[in-house]
């Protein structure tokens, strides 16, 4: 009973700190221009700003009071490589995802999921730029996701100055940027 008791309790803290239940907004795509002729439906906090793309689709963002941005960006690209079955199963190997890190950032982790019955690669990486002289640590988890010869993306990036503060948002965060890559729906 102890056990459960425990496993409950920790669950409870688990869900609550992960801030899942964020008041969310719906943006979908028509079909037209920059979507490339895919229409899709994403979910972000009513709260975040949005943003004026220039070849994204749309960019949204919020700050901290920690002086931490999270900027979540989406695109629709059609692929230099045509996504065969082939092409899509090398795009969910770990090796595949590790890729996406070697361009300048560590790789944390990389796992094949499913969004709305699609098949979607989970990155994280880490990355240290510098910006004008100011040193910055940058937290991205990118959902990549193969849909009728097009990739649709979705990436928040969590940027700092305060590495720990910025890892610490990053971590305390990742449930809620999961569930809203999960609530993408495809129309």
């Amino acid at each position: 009973m102890r056990l459960l008791t425990t496993l409950l309790l920790a669950f409870a803290c688990i869900t609550t700190y992960a801030q899942t239940d964020v008041k969310r907004c719906e943006f979908s795509t028509d079909g037209t221009g920059k979507s490339l002729g895919l229409k899709v439906k994403f979910q972000y906090p009513c709260g975040w700003e949005v943003g004026k793309p220039k070849t994204s689709i749309k960019v949204l963002q919020t700050e901290t009071e920690d002086e931490i941005v999270v900027v979540e960006q989406i695109d629709i690209a059609t692929p230099k490589q045509p996504l065969t079955p082939e092409r899509i199963e090398e795009m969910m190997t770990v090796d595949d995802m590790k890729k996406q890190a070697s361009k300048g950032g560590k790789f944390l982790w990389g796992r094949r999921l499913k969004i709305d019955g699609k098949d979607c690669a989970e990155v994280a990486t880490q990355e240290n730029q510098s910006v004008l002289g100011i040193k910055l640590v940058i937290y991205i988890i990118t959902y990549r996701i193969p849909y009728n010869g097009k990739m649709v993306s979705m990436s928040f990036a969590f940027t700092g100055r305060d590495e720990a503060a910025c890892k610490k948002y990053f971590n305390d965060n990742k449930a809620l940027i999961l569930s809203l890559a999960s609530a993408t729906k495809f129309l």
